[in-house]
């Protein structure tokens, strides 16, 4: 009875600590725009039917990684020169798209892209197109992407993508296009690391064009000091189970070379060269060190031997 007590115990106080360790990510919502009868969007298998009246499920994400990191960022875009608006909207936290607070691009594939200033690690990205005005629409195409290299060229990571047929040319994507409204469209990011947040769309459907009232990313700033001493500790790991040198070592002598041990390797003074002891698994011992000629010294600087000279 003790012990079933304290699993019950022990499995509350778990699930509380786990529940504390989430916060829920907040978000400003504007006021909707009523200014006629929404026309209907035609329904179709890729359409989400949650309904654009309600607000989206709530989000949770690690204490302290609910930081809002987008205000007042750099944009720029595909289409520089917008039709309307300006491009530092999209960042500058009014959602109200009532009074022309909002950007408009030329049609087709266009993009907008938000320079962090450093790289963070992005765990919520909200996107508001249209606001949810008075004639309801689908963006189509809608694809976020996080990147570190501002052409995006590397280090790619796509977060959301509702292209499903892939007329983008982008990659087929699984997430399903959605009616806008005011509560824009909030979507969780697993803990990517990047600069840059790119967000494509091809147009809507009342019309060919691209619009942003505002994009908000959430996450928390990376602490520099403890990704480099993480990485120094990551890296000493991996030398102390097998050096590259080690590695290369066991490709060119793989009988000679025990797994356990690491090669001893000594420099001779000033005469460049080079001594080494082998660890042989049939002797059980070092092989005597043998001496190499300066021929067998930049042969062994080439599989990365260093030498004194």
């Amino acid at each position: 009875m003790k012990t079933s007590v304290a699993f019950v115990i022990t499995v509350v106080f778990s699930i509380t600590v786990q529940a504390q360790e989430k916060t829920q990510i907040k978000i400003d919502l504007p006021k909707p725009v009523h200014t006629g009868t929404p026309r209907a969007v035609k329904r179709h298998p890729h359409l989400d039917p949650y309904s654009p009246n309600k607000p989206r499920p709530p989000i949770y994400v690690p204490v302290g990684c609910d930081k809002l990191l987008s205000r007042g960022c750099n944009v720029t875009a595909s289409d520089p020169d917008t039709i309307i608006g300006e491009l530092s909207y999209i960042t500058d936290g009014i959602k109200d798209a009532a009074n022309y607070n909002y950007v408009e691009l030329m049609s087709g594939l266009q993009w907008i892209q938000i320079d962090l200033g450093d790289e963070k690690e992005i765990h919520v990205i909200c996107i508001w197109h249209s606001g949810g005005n008075e004639v309801q629409r689908v963006y189509r195409d809608v694809i976020c992407q996080i990147s570190s290299d501002p052409d995006f060229v590397d280090g790619v990571v796509t977060v959301f993508n509702n292209d499903f047929d892939n007329s983008s040319g982008l990659g087929k994507g699984k997430d399903m296009e959605y009616i806008e409204s005011n509560y824009g469209r909030p979507f969780a990011v697993d803990a990517v690391k990047g600069r840059y947040v790119r967000c494509y769309s091809r147009g809507n459907t009342c019309n060919p064009m691209n619009h942003y009232v505002e994009v908000e990313i959430f996450g928390r700033h990376i602490d520099k000091e403890q990704e480099v001493a993480g990485g120094n500790r990551r890296a000493a790991a991996n030398r102390a189970v097998l050096s590259p040198l080690d590695a290369t070592r066991r490709k060119v002598y793989p009988d000679t070379m025990n797994s356990g041990l690491p090669y001893r390797r000594q420099c001779q003074g000033k005469t460049g060269f080079l001594t080494c002891g082998f660890y042989h698994p049939l002797a059980g011992k070092p092989v005597l060190p043998f001496t190499a000629s300066p021929f067998c010294t930049r042969f062994g600087s080439a599989l990365g031997i260093h030498t004194r000279r």
